[in-house]
């Protein structure tokens, strides 16, 4: 059995890398094509004394330091379709060259065959968790330039907009500059329980330094003493702002994108860490459930999918995979829904592992048809 565990294995590892190659380089082509010119233009300001040679070098050099990070996230959301489309190719070919009738003809049974393809995608998806907690956290901050950006190894500057510290304060600044560390034209303002502005704090610029920001020409005013009737609110010398907004905060707040490439105990930190609204604990909770979900999901949906293409017989392929398809795409759905469903009165974790409980029945089910 080893060898026709190894033989299946290696039959399913090699269309679930070729299945890679050929989507991978469908989506960098799209791209480049879309986007040449604004390649071309980056490498040109990059080298604007170089002949058209080490212009065209530069511009290859430039997409592959842009795509080579988005190729792991990419990994991340191909690889349940890859590996259910790589599991329909492979037991195709078996069922074409009569592998499965020499198998069942040594006594070998269709549930034993499904085994090596269980275990090849158990260690894909055990891959996948790997990267998303290890690897995309560790160029997170190159996963939000655009096509402009690429060639930088840091996020461009950016405007922050009233992102709130979970205290009642909401920081907006003109600029955040992640190199340095620093806001410029800083505003803050404090409000009461019933909303009311109770101060406003201004800054030339702010350094994120001993748990907050140190003000360079800080300065506050109180409005909370024109509610009391003075004419002029109250002002204040401020030179540090203790906050739980730091700049990862700022930029999880600020770039959409940021927090689904933080890893599950980066964000748990986060969450932990206070200074967080209910709505952003709620979002940070349904990334980190969600992502787990998701992969047991994908698992789930493979498995569910498995015994419409474990047949004794040789035969057309295409009942089999219209069969096939509704279970994959339910699978594919459930995991997807896995990040995304909140149900009152249940805890985040609870409705992220509900879609993949869901289908186990289904996946019970479809094992017991299998004729062998």
């Amino acid at each position: 059995m080893k060898i026709i565990d190894r033989y299946i294995a290696r039959l399913y590892l090699t269309n679930i890398i070729v299945l890679f190659i050929i989507l991978f380089g469908f989506v960098i082509t799209i791209d480049v094509f879309v986007n040449l010119g604004r390649f071309a233009r980056q490498a040109a300001q990059s080298n604007p004394d170089g002949g058209q040679v080490r212009t065209a070098l530069l511009t290859v050099t430039l997409i592959g330091d842009f795509w080579w990070p988005k190729l792991l996230q990419l990994f991340n959301f191909l690889n349940g379709v890859v590996l259910i489309a790589a599991m329909g190719f492979t037991s195709v070919q078996l069922v074409r060259h009569r592998e499965f009738v020499a198998m069942l003809a040594s006594g070998v049974s269709l549930h034993r065959i499904a085994v090596p393809f269980l275990a090849v995608a158990g260690l894909l998806t055990v891959a996948q968790g790997v990267n998303q907690e290890f690897l995309v956290p560790r160029v997170a901050h190159l996963l939000t330039r655009d096509q402009g950006d690429s060639g930088q190894r840091t996020i461009g500057a950016f405007r922050v907009r009233l992102a709130p510290d979970g205290e009642g304060r909401n920081l907006s600044a003109a600029s955040y500059d992640d190199v340095t560390k620093t806001l410029t034209e800083v505003i803050i303002f404090e409000r009461d329980d019933r909303g009311r502005l109770v101060s406003t704090t201004t800054a030339e610029s702010a350094i994120w330094m001993n748990n907050g920001w140190a003000l360079e020409n800080g300065l506050r005013l109180d409005e909370s003493t024109v509610m009391q009737g003075s004419r002029a609110p109250a002002r204040e010398v401020v030179t540090h702002f203790k906050t739980p907004l730091d700049p990862q905060r700022i930029k999880v707040y600020q770039l959409q994108d940021m927090a689904n490439n933080l890893s599950f105990w980066r964000l748990s930190d986060m969450r932990a860490g206070g200074g967080l609204s209910a709505e952003q604990q709620g979002r940070i909770d349904r990334i980190r459930w969600g992502r787990l979900g998701a992969l047991a999901s994908t698992f789930v949906a493979l498995a569910a999918a498995l015994p419409c293409f474990l047949v004794r017989m040789p035969r057309p392929m295409l009942a089999p995979t219209l069969k096939a398809a509704p279970v994959a795409f339910a699978g594919l759905g459930a995991a997807a829904a896995a990040s995304a469903l909140t149900l009152p009165g249940l805890p985040m974790w609870m409705c992220a592992a509900l879609p993949p409980l869901i289908l186990v029945p289904v996946v019970l089910a479809l094992f017991t048809t299998v004729r062998t």
